[in-house]
């Protein structure tokens, strides 16, 4: 009996981890050269780490780092924070 239940839970494992999935494949060529901001900020105060650049194609994957860019983080409580791009 409990050899029986391991093939089910094998059979019902193998057609719930394979099941059909239809592929995506979204129009990339619209998100080339777009500003892109990744920042790591917290509830502290700084230094923050941001990081500015430009995206660039999946087949040719550079970066195209922004340079003097200035960064205003603007906080709930009304407190601002500019933080400069090198």
């Amino acid at each position: 009996m409990r050899i029986k239940a391991h093939y089910i839970i094998m059979i019902l494992a193998t057609f719930l981890l394979t099941s059909c999935v239809e592929e995506y494949w979204p129009d990339l060529d619209k998100y080339e050269n777009i500003l892109v901001v990744d920042a790591l900020i917290h509830d502290g105060k700084g230094p923050f780490e941001i990081n500015i650049s430009r995206s660039a194609a999946l087949d040719m994957p550079v970066f195209n780092g922004v340079a003097n860019a200035t960064v205003k983080i603007k906080c709930d409580d009304g407190t601002e924070t500019v933080c400069q791009q090198q």
